[in-house]
């Protein structure tokens, strides 16, 4: 529900606001939240502060997850809330490449299936117009 309430309320304001700043924003304010909630588990725990290349996969996540609320925010902009949202929500097709690719996963027939009519669904949305 929350995911959904973020999609929605990013996607609207990026109609009237434009496409940079509900992203800003947004990713502002997860920033300060995952900090704080960072400085009370090192509290807690007494960590020590992490090495610099322990922060380079979540940095490089973070950026990725930045760019793909940009593209998100611009397609919103643009058009169609709904279709936005329904294209943006096959994010889980990166992650199953990605396992395939580096981890070298293999996938049922189902799940093969599932991904056909993922990219077919993506299809039909685009040409719908």
């Amino acid at each position: 529900v929350a995911w959904g309430v973020t999609i929605y309320i990013l996607g609207q304001s990026a109609q009237r606001l434009g496409w940079f700043l509900p992203v800003a924003a947004s990713r502002a304010v997860t920033l300060v939240i995952l900090l704080a909630a960072a400085g009370v588990a090192a509290l807690r725990h007494r960590l020590g502060r992490p090495r610099p290349r322990d922060l380079a996969l979540p940095a490089i996540a973070g950026l990725f997850d930045v760019l793909a609320f940009l593209a998100y925010t611009r397609a919103s902009q643009g058009g169609s809330v709904s279709v936005a949202a329904a294209a943006s929500a096959c994010c889980p097709l990166v992650v199953i490449a990605g396992g395939v690719l580096v981890f070298r996963e293999r996938l049922r027939r189902i799940q093969v299936v599932g991904i056909g009519l993922t990219i077919a669904g993506l299809l039909v949305l685009g040409l719908a117009r």
